[in-house]
């Protein structure tokens, strides 16, 4: 080899050293930018071999085969730091004490030039992180994992400590996995595709969902176990498994939410009245404990009424508590499903404005309030919680038979109109108490079914003119605390009860006891029983009740009963009964009873004295004369003396008006002026 062969040779040779040597030594090689404590722009790219770093215009560079690592400290000021690409360094920025933003990959290339580990300190203000990938067409998938880490395949991993952090995907199908809570809020702006989100949780933790961000996004998470956030725009799809709590916010006022399903899924979407661009994303939870529904945090956002409606159209495949927080506004709350599956609604603040439970088990936690509650098909109304769960002011049933259920410790009211539409039916279940102080309007042959604890009845449910709500107790009590006009009183295994009083009327054209144990109980109250002209069957079953319920004076038997005369010691009073004609006949001719105008096919019954043949609430000495005439002449009924309804006048009834007459006290019932003028006049002559 000659010299100069050698020497060229020994040249490579000291270069190879040197370049090894330098290899070695780039592993320990940091580059530093640095901004001032002013607003800086600051950029770091890389060109070929070269590291270009650029703060406020001024450029620089160094070499990217010494250097292994980049530091970028920006200081104090509000400054933004853009990395294009990395290289293979790791970089490391110290954004420093102002409200900065650090952006990836910005400009032409995606997140596929973030080959080296990159780390974000925000340090001190509102700091935020905006991963672009808008120019990947090809769809991804993003991770964000514990410890903050976010990363995509072909990406080196990032490691966020910011308060915000921002991705931009690209126009393909892309997908965001939150397998932890990120530390960061985040925002997902999807740019076209089929775009999906999941977000799985642990115990202790919580999300929230934000429909209609102001910018015309869809919506947005988040951690407050954490305290952060996670907004996304034009993403369609967004999933959240095995998390304890998700709260849902709506962002503008007049917003729509509907709840239903998407395969095994609870699904929840919404659409906002005002001021969105495109609609919303869907939410999808399986496994979720609880959800909150906040339509009420941005009421006034926007011009308007902030009049919101949550549509439930399916169960929660888990049994999800919704928890709704309603702000102002006419809110409506409409729960439709299939007969039998139960969706639970509560209230974190507020009530609806109006609430339609339609063929679905809603269970409602708390005291529910709402200004008109409407039950349709199969619905079932249910309550969580004691004490009353319920006072609403309309309760109106359009179509069906459902059931609004009130258990035991558990009390409901209605107190300004209730309705049940021509040939509906609404049946109150459980063991609690139904309060009814509303004014009631029933359509034709409407019914009320008490199938356990106690319906209280303080307003009449028809009038003189319209008589049209069946009343059936199957199980529990029906009370009525003033004079009722129905179309029928129906028994089964429970008890119809007119409060005692002393002035109160059942006026019904229905009267039957189930034979099961139920009780038809008028106290010392009075009752017309107006049946159909020429019907004498049903008017004998009704003088069947009274003597069956009666039982020799015991009043203990299945039928029409007094609770008043069985707990009277002086044993001396009694319900009498007599046609509306014997009424007329005994009463100057009056078809008036109790204020009630009476036709000539009616059963008056009255508590009163035994002995007491004209219903004027005490006995005299006509009482005696037709008692008398009755004996004589062989005559039965009440009107002629048989008051133990044995169907003749003897000695058993002579001892019962004695016994009534020496130990009466005060007039009995609401008898007529007129007629106790004309018996005051009798015993001054």
């Amino acid at each position: 080899m000659s010299r100069a062969s050698r020497q060229r040779k020994s040249a490579r040779q000291a270069i190879v050293a040197a370049c090894e040597s330098l290899e070695t030594r780039r592993m320990f090689v940091t580059y530093h930018v640095t901004g001032t404590n002013g607003d800086n722009a600051i950029s770091i790219s890389i060109d070929g071999n070269n590291i270009i770093s650029v703060v406020d215009g001024v450029s620089d560079s160094a070499s990217d085969i010494i250097n292994n690592n980049i530091e970028i400290n920006g200081m104090g000021g509000n400054d933004t730091i853009s990395i294009t690409e990395t290289g293979n360094n790791t970089v490391v920025v110290f954004a420093g004490s102002g409200n900065d933003t650090i952006n990836l990959a910005i400009g032409s290339n995606n997140l596929g030039a973030i080959d080296g580990n990159v780390t974000v300190h925000g340090e001190g203000g509102d700091d935020k992180v905006v991963f672009w990938d808008s120019t990947n067409s090809a769809g991804a998938t993003y991770n964000c994992t514990s410890g903050n880490h976010f990363s995509r395949t072909n990406m080196a991993d990032v490691t966020v400590d910011t308060e915000h952090a921002e991705v931009k995907p690209g126009s393909g199908d892309d997908f965001l996995v939150f397998a932890d809570p990120p530390f960061a809020d985040y925002v997902f702006n999807g740019q076209g595709g089929t775009d999906s989100v999941n977000v799985s949780g642990a115990a202790g933790e919580s999300i929230t969902y934000r429909t209609g961000g102001q910018s015309g996004g869809s919506g947005s998470f988040d951690f407050p176990s954490t305290g952060s956030t996670v907004e996304f725009f034009s993403c369609p799809s967004v999933k959240v498994f095995d998390m304890p709590t998700v709260k849902m916010i709506s962002t503008y006022d007049d917003d729509s939410f509907d709840v239903g399903t998407s395969g095994s899924l609870t699904k929840i979407s919404g659409v906002s009245g005002i001021g969105v661009v495109s609609p919303p994303a869907d939410l999808l939870m399986d496994n979720v404990t609880t959800c909150i529904i906040d339509l009420g945090t941005n009421d006034g956002v926007q011009p308007g009424a902030a009049d919101d409606t949550l549509d439930f159209n399916v169960h929660s495949p888990d049994n999800t508590l919704f928890l709704v927080d309603l702000g102002g506004g006419a809110n409506v709350l409409n729960v439709n499903a299939d007969t039998n599956l139960d969706t639970r609604v509560g209230f974190a603040a507020g009530q609806f404005n109006a609430v339609t439970v339609n063929g679905a088990t809603a269970t409602f936690e708390g005291l529910q309030t709402p200004q008109s509650l409407t039950l349709k098909n199969a619905a079932v109304a249910q309550f969580n919680g004691t004490g009353t769960v319920l006072s609403t002011p309309t309760l109106s049933v359009p179509v069906g038979s459902p059931s609004l259920r009130i258990t035991s410790g558990q009390t409901g009211a209605v107190t300004s109109a209730f309705s049940i539409t021509a040939g509906q039916v609404l049946q109150k279940t459980g063991n609690g108490t139904f309060n009814v102080t509303a004014a009631q309007s029933h359509g034709a042959a409407a019914s009320f079914n008490n199938s356990g604890g106690t319906t209280n009845f303080s307003t009449d449910c028809g009038s003189a003119s319209a008589r049209t709500l069946n009343l059936f107790g199957d199980f529990g009590n029906i009370n009525l605390n003033t004079t009722q006009h129905v179309r029928s009183v129906d028994t089964n295994f429970g008890n119809i009860n007119v409060g005692a009083n002393g002035s109160r009327v059942l006026v019904t054209t229905g009267a039957s006891i189930g034979g099961e144990g139920g009780l038809i109980n008028l106290n010392d109250n009075d009752m017309v029983f107006d049946y159909a002209s020429g019907d004498a069957a049903a008017d004998n079953a009704v003088r069947a009740l009274l003597h069956t319920g009666r039982n020799n004076g015991n009043w203990n038997g299945l039928g029409i009963v007094s609770n008043t005369a069985a707990s009277n010691p002086l044993h001396n009073t009694t319900l009498g009964f007599m046609e509306a004609t014997e009424y007329a006949l005994v009463n100057n001719g009056s078809k008036v009873f109790d204020g009630q105008t009476l036709d000539t096919s009616a059963l008056v019954v009255k508590y009163t004295y035994y002995g007491d043949t004209n219903f004027s609430g005490r006995v005299t000495f006509d009482d005696y004369v037709r008692t008398d005439i009755g004996f004589n002449q062989h005559l039965t009924g009440w009107i002629n003396g048989d008051f133990n309804d044995s169907g003749t006048v003897n000695f058993d009834d002579y001892v019962l008006i004695d016994s009534a007459f020496n130990n009466q006290g005060a007039v009995l019932g609401r008898t007529s002026l007129r007629v106790r003028e004309a018996e005051q006049r009798r015993l001054l002559t």
